[in-house]
């Protein structure tokens, strides 16, 4: 009777076990059905996050492109100023050249005298 009891309890406790096994394991397979789906969410999560960075790295890429537009607009600007600048100091150069070859002219000296002269005459009159 001993014997059976004890074969009795060990067999209430294989059947707990066993129990135990097969809680553990319908826990699990829950618990694994539900990975795909949360797999799939997670993973259209992360996927939506990238589109949207791809947007707004376009977005950013868009503003750098009219930056450097702009930029190469702004430097042809001051390459043509630049360019003028230099055509007028060239020019007023010549004209200062053209002006002293004239004022060194005796016809230059001519005007000079009779300018001085008229001037002296008004003064006179006056």
């Amino acid at each position: 009777m001993d014997s059976q009891r004890r074969e009795l309890e060990d067999l209430r406790l294989e059947l707990a076990r066993a129990r135990g096994q097969i809680e553990e394991l319908r826990v699990e397979l829950e618990v694994r059905s539900l990975e795909p789906t949360d797999l799939r969410e997670v993973a259209q999560n992360l996927e939506q996050q990238l589109v949207e960075r791809d947007e707004e790295l376009e977005k950013l890429r868009a503003a750098v492109r009219e930056g450097d537009a702009w930029r190469r607009e702004m430097e042809a600007a001051v390459i043509r100023l630049e360019k003028g600048r230099l055509e007028a100091e060239e020019w007023s150069a010549s004209l200062r050249k053209e002006l002293d070859r004239i004022k060194s002219t005796r016809l230059w000296s001519a005007g000079e005298r009779y300018w001085a002269l008229k001037a002296r005459l008004r003064r006179g009159s006056s």
